[in-house]
């Protein structure tokens, strides 16, 4: 086990850069294009031609910014001109850097290293830094420019269309702090031990993640569905003797005393308004868009639109408020990005934007049950098959109240499912809350470890050098 010392603050500089801030005695300090050779962007070209040439081509939809690597499954294809791609062609340990993309909380910057043997290309929007290997070590320099690249306000950086663009020649006059290349070798190696360490307790955290909320939604289901019974608290197996056919292949039996309804028959839906961004201000009612609504959470802070008080009497139909259902309408085809729902439990009122539906229980039956319903498997499954065409779905409000859903008769039980779900839910939720901020905190630290790695506060000088692949 290596013991992390730090250096002295007598080893300690003024860097004389304002975003660096100090640096060990003897670093240097250069401007990038001083260290690469060459700067390459990316082809252009079409996808998906599928001849015999095609080659698998990085994009920047390819880069994995919670991982900090390439995702290598499901590669788009190229099929140009073989003598072009060799020029592209990407070899083992090459350095890329995201030019065009971003956002404002990925800002468009991101480096990553093309770490496969396998043939590939690099598209647009991205270029290759070739770096002068023989004084610097693009491993370290990966690692400060991911440092880098945690800095939201580049300079460098012109926005067009909600695009961030680098400014090649302005991004290349930032300066990096360097020691001697054995030193920045001992960095990189050190940091790429100590950040797979991370990663690894990370991965599974997220696994367990994944193992609640499908545990969450397999509970739900067998609940819903009537597979299961509660008593005292507890789930045990129905008597099939007491249970009936339900007209529904997939749903197969149910209990005698429950029944199949499409959702229009429990439910009513209406839908948002198209508001122009025009009448948005800073201040006001809040509207309510898609981007609230994602993972079945309600997140008032995501792009928050509002609208100025004086317009609630034009737009009353349209106003949301406590125990509404509220459920998103558009998303992407083939994805689960749409159709999640929520509770609205605030008094506060609100306005619905367009493509988010507001629902509404009939009488007699449970709204918390409901809500359930909606979130559970056998509804989605029926909702995410009607969308068609090529990129967006979109779903309508029939839609919305077309599924078959299965409920009992009795609102006692509805109400004894719900209390019984709200309890275990509640628990995996704790869980789940917990585990998530344990992530945070990982990679908080990991994050911690790159920045004082690459800027010196850790003394590595006696860092033995483990080549890769040993």
């Amino acid at each position: 086990m290596y013991e992390i010392k730090y250096r002295y603050d007598s080893e300690i500089v003024d860097s004389e850069v304002t975003w660096i801030d100090e640096i060990p005695l003897g670093w240097k300090i250069k401007k990038l294009k001083y260290i690469a050779n060459s700067v390459k962007n990316g082809i252009w070209g079409e996808d998906e031609k599928q001849n015999k040439n095609d080659i698998p081509c990085i994009r920047v939809a390819d880069f994995d910014r919670q991982k900090n690597k390439i995702k290598m499954n499901n590669l788009t294809l190229r099929n140009l001109d073989a003598n072009k791609q060799r020029v592209y062609l990407l070899k083992e340990h090459d350095l890329l850097i995201e030019k065009s993309g971003g956002g404002e909380k990925n800002p468009v910057g991101f480096v990553c290293i093309y770490e496969s043997k396998e043939p590939a290309i690099y598209a647009n929007f991205m270029a290759k830094i070739d770096i002068k290997e023989e004084n610097y070590n693009k491993y370290f320099l990966y690692y400060f420019r991911h440092l880098y690249n945690k800095r939201i306000n580049f300079k460098h950086v012109n926005q067009t269309t909600g695009i961030q663009n680098i400014n090649t020649k302005s991004y290349f006059e930032e300066k990096v702090m360097l020691p001697l290349k054995v030193e920045q070798q001992k960095i990189a190696n050190f940091l790429d031990i100590k950040t797979t360490e991370f990663d690894k307790i990370i991965e599974k955290k997220e696994q367990l993640i994944e193992k609640l909320e499908e545990a969450k939604k397999s509970l739900i289901s067998e609940v819903v569905t009537g597979k299961v019974k509660i008593v005292d608290g507890k789930l045990i197996a129905r008597d099939e003797s007491k249970m009936k056919y339900s007209g529904v292949e997939w749903l197969g039996i149910i209990p005698n005393d429950w029944k199949c309804v499409r959702a229009k028959y429990l439910m009513n839906i209406s839908g948002g308004y198209s508001f122009s961004t025009n009448e948005f201000c800073e201040d006001g009612i809040q509207v309510i868009k898609i981007a609230n609504l994602y993972q079945n959470k309600l997140s008032l802070n995501s792009q928050p639109s509002y609208i100025s008080k004086d317009y609630l009497k034009r737009y009353k139909s349209f106003i949301v408020k406590k125990d509404d259902i509220l459920i998103s309408l558009t998303g992407t085809l083939g994805k689960r990005d749409y159709g999640f729902a929520i509770l609205l439990s605030e008094n506060d009122e609100y306005l619905l934007n367009q493509r988010v539906g507001k629902i509404n229980v009939k009488e007699n039956y449970n709204l918390h049950y409901v809500l359930y319903l909606i979130r559970s498997e056998g509804y989605l499954s029926q909702l995410y098959s009607y969308p068609s065409g090529t990129k967006q779905a979109n779903l309508s409000n029939e839609d919305i109240t077309k599924p078959i859903m299965t409920i009992p008769i009795s609102i006692n039980e509805q109400n004894q499912i719900v209390e019984f779900l709200d309890k275990k839910c509640e628990v995996i939720q704790q869980v789940l809350k917990k585990t998530i901020s344990q992530i945070q905190k990982l990679k908080q630290a990991k994050q911690s470890l790159i920045s004082e790695a690459v800027t010196g506060k850790i003394d590595l000088r006696d860092w033995e050098i483990v080549e890769k692949g040993e």
